[in-house]
């Protein structure tokens, strides 16, 4: 055969060897949403609905495991959204413990913990400051049936009342857990 020919054989038997060996979509959690989408989805994670304000994009999805969606907003913010697994009985508290010592070896500043039990599962808030006060990081902690989920915040300072807002805003609309199982035994058909 010639060469020319074995070129782009040889192409195609690599690319699918590559998808026959790639790992399954259960075994990480995969790009929750497609390119362009706004709402963020992912049924493995038990995320049933997660969306950031309308001035925000998504943004393009980085080869990071824990990552479920992310998006930038125009005025240079980043808001995420990750997911992981974590031990039985691990509190939302607990695991912004755990990230204040990484971050503040990152070199973020005047790390802040506070604990909202409010509504449901117990959150944890934690604020903190980097590059001497110009940039700002906000973050959600929440677990739910091992599950921990992280909504990360980073934007300049400058622009921190309008980016609190959105934070805010993409907060509420996060939604966790499996669908409710009907309560109506006959599916709601008519007798």
């Amino acid at each position: 055969m010639p060469r020319r020919q074995l070129v782009p054989m040889a192409s195609a038997l690599l690319l699918l060897f590559a998808f026959a060996w790639a790992p399954s979509s259960l075994d990480r959690p995969a790009i929750a949403a497609p390119v362009g989408a706004r709402l963020c989805r992912n049924e493995p994670l038990r995320l049933r609905g997660f969306e950031p304000p309308v001035s925000w994009q998504p943004a393009p999805q980085a080869n990071y495991p824990r990552i479920v969606c992310s998006y930038t907003h125009p005025d240079g913010g980043r808001l995420t959204l990750a997911a992981q697994k974590v031990a039985p009985g691990t509190a939302a508290e607990s695991l912004a413990e755990s990230a204040r010592a990484g971050l503040e070896k990152q070199g973020f500043s005047d790390v802040r913990i506070s604990v909202d039990k409010s509504e449901g599962a117990p959150r944890a808030r934690l604020d903190a400051h980097l590059e001497g006060g110009r940039r700002f990081l906000r973050q959600l902690y929440l677990v739910d049936g091992g599950l921990g989920y992280v909504v990360t915040l980073v934007a300049g300072s400058v622009i921190e009342p309008e980016m609190s807002r959105d934070f805010d805003w993409a907060v509420r609309t996060l939604s966790i857990g499996s669908e409710a199982p009907r309560v109506d035994p006959d599916g709601g058909v008519p007798r």
